[in-house]
């Protein structure tokens, strides 16, 4: 019988471990993909602003205006993310950020999407790396 209570306790501690895990993945899934919408939508503007050659003042503070939603959304949802992923690749997220913003502002338009295109790899990487696959076991 006390092997019995054993083998339960270890069922109920491997189910709790696991509905954890699954908790903490569909919140930060869902951030991520609210921040992954938005710095799509800048890196298209900046895409265009620069494909286009002109640096037009209308189009420079609507990226603005995007880059600052971006950046207080990213804000919030840090805070929420420090918990679940490691706060190293956070924090290298928030430096990207940083980066697309004084780039954007320099107009140094190539330099402000290779920024936003590395945001995009550290979220991505952050979410697989976090996922419970079989590769990310072995």
């Amino acid at each position: 019988m006390k092997i019995k209570k054993e083998y339960v306790l270890i069922v109920l501690i491997i189910i709790g471990v696991v509905f954890l895990e699954w908790l903490t993945s569909k919140i930060s899934n869902k951030a991520f993909e609210k921040i992954s919408i938005q710095i799509n939508e800048v890196i298209s503007e900046l895409e265009k602003l620069h494909d286009s050659g002109q640096n037009l003042e209308q189009d420079k503070n609507n990226i603005d205006e995007k880059i600052k939603k971006l950046k207080s959304d990213w804000k919030k949802e840090e805070d929420k993310l420090s918990i679940f992923a490691e706060h190293n690749e956070v924090e290298k997220v928030t430096a990207c950020l940083v980066l697309l913003e004084e780039n954007t502002k320099n107009e140094q338009y190539d330099d402000a999407l290779a920024n936003g295109k590395e945001f995009i790899y550290r979220l991505e990487y952050i979410t697989e790396k976090d996922d419970i696959k079989l590769k990310n076991v072995f």
